[in-house]
């Protein structure tokens, strides 16, 4: 203790103690001399005056102040032991040790080692020697992570004086968990400071697997497919390597490959012997991998992936006309082995809702209308049940035609596209086309304004009617394009193609034409380049239909007919002609039957278009325009169905519809011929690898979780009975690939509406959160089990091999409730694929409802060796800005802020009350009790003593 000081709240209150010893001496010295010298008396008033003066002090505030040294100082070492910041080690130990060195008796230091788990190597210790010795010898963390959250923390727990300490975390700023910056601020909220100290590894070269996408396609046993694998090198050089596959531990032959800097995509072929779960892994090998070769770490080159190819085993077949579906039953792959057949007009064992026709992989409906599924001999909710187990549960459907119907006046249509009894059904909405009778396919309309000289007077019409063409092509077709170019000697773009659902962005830019180019212009008219030029604008847009219009005088410094070069403009108008580019023209200011009218008419006809002469009136007149363009589009009439022999067309051989067909035979003859169609429109997001000209013959889409394809014709019957038996074999091959590519890929979930499932994971951490669709009955509860299925014989974890029952036993991976009966936490440490249940049990155990998914991991995000160092060093800063620290550069700067003395006050008025309450006790037993003093009773007893021991003849005699 040093520093004492003594000090009043209220000074002036000391002179209260002059009145109280006048009242206490006063009446002393009144006593005669004789009198107030008895001991009684002195001590009485020496007792008045002490407490005259204790009650004077307590008064005026007395309490003492003084400073002793600070033992709450708490300094707590947070070490990052993770495999990202191993080479800092011995550096940290070096920081570790300066730290202690600089810390004396009167501060407590502990340390925690941290990476995926905590270690409290180093328990809070006055004693620096045994902090250091027992971070020696405690065991190391699991490095496979770095938790940094949970090691600060975990480290703030430990602290007895919040207020009074200090977090130091030493580590590379490459977190795993992703919360630190949120667990620093909840840390700092208890008082707890944070300093920071970077510890950067060396850079290194890294090659890296960064991710895997599985083939999309429809899987075919013993055929190729191909993994598209993306891998990224911090390289500055090409490096070979091989890459290997391994299948259920059957290792394909390694492939050969050159990795260049940065990021790129490798395609890795791969052949699926068998159907069911195949456990995948992808193994990265460079010529020198390792710390001396050109690829750091080896962890990172190793990805998982998994897939499981379920085999259709079973279809239902709806059919209206008993024995119509026996052509597509002959099609049908193998593999299906329960194939029931109903007819809709005597349905028997038809399922009811979604979860009974989840038994089947697949539902065809042949020839089938809306009016068949709601009949009333049918189940009530059939459709519903049927949209539910294709878009929600998975399933697969295939819809085509058949007979037709035959009206009370003879005349036929359509029995299963009808459009009076499909439009705006529930069917309809499943099926990827519109039974429509008449569209506009999209189109893209370039604009051409003329902007010449001679446009004067007219060139405010030209600007009108450029624009009420946009509205008039906006109101007709939706799903148009539209753009504008102006030109005198040059052209240029004005309006970029922009999509009509833009019309305000379109007409805005068009009313700029008319403020930046002055009314008529100036410079010749160059046919040639505006033509040009709006070929150009159209030519990469792909839409059926490329339209230019020409808005003119009449009058270019070019001509259609002429010798060859920059005068002839006839062609770029046959160029444009030959790329589907058609064009017509809109003359202003000149009258019918003029010279001008008629160059133009003879441009347009070139030009596969319209010529029309054009008043200011027609100009302002949106419905002008309308009709125009109908004329000029044309409105395309679809009918119900079209007998006609016909070659449907390919639009992509991309499709895997066309996997297999004989490529022997001309293009347009590769599809066998086929009598009929029933015309309907293509949905938006739906595809149509098969059409005849702007009418789909065969249209598939993705509805939801399940896929829908329809085949816009018969199947065996009379419009198909050549395409069926053509010697090429490609009209059954392509209905047998149509039916096996609608297959499912995973099997129809039937349980999938029983719940809401989230899911959230950070690197190994996962978290689940279920609900159930229904409230759950008294004893009802959800259970959530994850198992490690990988067919591997090994997992590769760090270097190590670790097998499925040494990583998690028989009983798959722990997953821990936590408690709000909705959300589960787990972890997935080790390479593999893992098997999600969740299911939903009655009181006594047993499975109501259950849902099964898969997830796989690959490396910890500790093994991303092509990191941001300037985005680790700024966590760090983060950490301790928000911890209301610093980033320490010296490690004498950890005790800087720490204060080595602490002031401390007393105040002894309890003390003070105490005492005169025992003083003013002693001064009442002073008076009212006679006392002696001890040197008298010693002097007493002394005599007494001499008294007792003189003989008593001696007193006699004396006497």
């Amino acid at each position: 203790m040093s520093n004492f000081e003594m000090h009043f709240s209220n000074p002036w209150l000391l002179f209260v103690l002059i009145p109280l010893l006048l009242i206490t001496l006063i009446p002393f010295f009144m006593i005669p001399k004789k009198f107030r010298r008895s001991r009684n008396r002195v001590i009485s008033v020496s007792l008045h005056c002490l407490v005259a003066v204790f009650l004077s002090c307590l008064l005026a505030g007395l309490y003492f102040t003084f400073t002793v040294p600070n033992r709450d100082n708490e300094i707590m070492i947070v070490m990052d032991s993770s495999d990202s910041n191993e080479e800092s080690l011995e550096d940290k130990e070096s920081y570790i040790q300066t730290i202690l060195g600089v810390c004396d008796d009167n501060y407590k230091v502990g340390i925690v080692t941290f990476g995926y788990d905590c270690i409290y190597a180093a328990p809070l210790s006055f004693d620096t020697d045994e902090v250091f010795t027992n971070y020696l010898m405690a065991s190391k963390p699991d490095a496979r992570g770095t938790n940094i959250a949970s090691a600060l923390q975990f480290a703030a727990a430990q602290f007895e004086n919040p207020s009074n300490a200090k977090i130091v975390l030493l580590s590379d700023g490459f977190e795993t968990d992703k919360a630190a910056v949120d667990a620093a601020k909840m840390v700092a909220s208890s008082g707890v400071v944070i300093d920071t100290v970077n510890f950067p590894d060396e850079e290194h070269g890294e090659i890296q697997i960064v991710g895997v996408e599985n083939p999309d396609e429809k899987i075919v046993t013993g055929a190729e497919t191909m993994f598209t694998l993306t891998v990224e090198s911090s390289l500055e050089q090409s490096v070979n390597a091989t890459v290997t596959v391994t299948d259920n531990n059957f290792d394909d032959t390694a492939i050969s490959c050159a990795i260049a800097p940065g990021e790129q995509t490798i395609e890795i072929p791969h052949v699926f012997l068998s159907p069911g779960e195949h456990d995948i892994i992808f193994r990265l090998t460079t010529s020198k991998p390792g710390p001396d070769g050109d690829d750091y770490l080896t962890q990172n080159n190793v990805y998982q992936a998994f897939m499981n190819i379920v085999v259709p085993e079973s279809v239902l077949i709806l059919e209206s006309i008993a024995g119509e579906s026996s052509a597509v039953l002959s099609l049908l792959p193998n593999t299906f082995t329960k194939i029931d057949v109903i007819n809709v007009n005597q349905p028997v064992n038809v399922p009811a809702t979604a979860k009974e026709l989840c038994e089947y992989d697949q539902v065809i409906l042949c020839n089938i209308s809306n009016s068949d599924l709601t009949s009333p001999v049918m189940p009530e909710g059939f459709v519903d049940a049927l949209y539910s187990y294709v878009y929600d549960m998975g399933g697969s459907l295939f819809t085509y035609g058949g007979a037709n119907d035959e009206l009370s006046d003879g005349t036929k249509v359509s029995h299963a596209y009808n459009y009076e009894d499909m439009s705006g059904s529930r069917l309809e909405q499943m099926l990827p086309i519109d039974t429509v009778q008449g569209y506009t396919p999209p189109s893209a309309i370039v604009i051409v304004v003329d902007s010449s000289g001679s446009m004067s007077g007219v060139f405010d019409a030209a600007v009108d009617a450029a624009e009420n063409t946009a509205i008039a092509l906006a109101e007709a077709n939706p799903n148009s394009y539209c753009g504008v170019t102006t030109f005198n000697i040059n052209a240029q773009e004005q309006v970029r193609l922009l999509p009509v659902s833009r019309l305000d962005e379109i007409r805005a830019a068009i009313d700029d034409i008319r403020n930046r180019i002055e009314s008529g212009g100036e410079g010749g008219t160059s046919f040639s380049n505006a033509i040009r030029f709006g070929g150009q604008v159209l030519a990469p847009i792909d839409v059926p239909i490329k339209h230019m219009i020409l808005i003119t005088d009449g009058k270019p410094s070019d001509s259609l007919e002429g010798s060859a070069g920059s005068q002839q403009y006839g062609q770029y108008i046959d160029y444009n002609l030959s790329q589907g580019i058609t064009m017509s023209v809109f003359t202003l200011g000149v009258s019918e039957g003029s010279s001008e009218a008629a160059a133009m008419q003879a441009t347009a006809e070139r030009g596969g278009g319209n010529g029309y002469v054009l008043s200011t009136d027609d100009a302002n007149n949106v419905g002008y325009f309308s009709g125009k363009l109908s004329e000029d589009l044309g409105d395309i009439k679809i009918n119900q169905f079209d007998e006609i022999e016909f070659h449907p067309q390919i639009d992509s051989l991309d499709s895997p519809i066309f996997e297999g067909l004989n490529d022997s035979l001309a293009m347009a003859e590769r599809i066998p011929v086929l009598k009929g169609y029933y015309g309907t429109r293509l949905k938006a997001n739906a595809s149509s690898p098969l059409t005849y000209q702007y009418v789909p013959i065969y249209a598939e889409w993705q509805f939801g979780a399940g896929k829908v394809g329809s085949f816009m014709s018969d199947i065996g019957g009379e419009w198909s009975d050549e395409f069926l038996s053509d010697s090429s074999g490609n009209g059954e091959l392509l209905i047998k690939n149509i039916i096996d590519n609608l297959a499912p890929l995973t099997q129809p979930e039937p349980d999938v509406l029983e719940f809401t499932v989230r899911s959230t994971t950070q690197n190994f951490t996962n978290r689940i959160d279920v609900y159930s669709a229904t409230p759950l009955n008294e004893g009802e509860s959800i259970n959530v089990k994850i198992d490690f299925i990988s067919q591997n014989t090994s997992s590769t974890v760090n270097g190590d091999y670790v097998s499925a029952s040494q990583a998690y036993g028989i009983n798959g991976v722990p997953v821990k409730p936590v408690g709000n009966g909705i959300s589960f936490d787990f972890d997935i440490i080790y390479t593999g694929v893992y098997r999600v249940t969740i299911q939903k049990l009655d009181s006594a155990g047993n499975v109501l409802a259950d849902v099964v998914s898969y997830r796989t991991f690959s490396y910890s995000t500790e093994y991303d060796g092509i990191r941001d160092a300037a985005a680790a060093e700024e966590l760090l800063s983060e950490i301790a800005s928000g911890a209301g620290g610093v980033v320490q550069q010296d490690p004498v700067d950890t005790i800087a802020s720490f204060d080595p003395l602490i002031d401390r006050s007393y105040d002894p008025a309890l003390v003070i009350l105490i005492v005169s309450a025992v003083l003013i006790l002693l001064d009442i037993a002073v008076r009212k009790f006679k006392f002696k003093w001890l040197h008298e009773i010693i002097r007493d007893r002394k005599a007494m003593k001499e008294l007792n021991t003189t003989p008593y003849t001696q007193q006699g005699e004396s006497d």
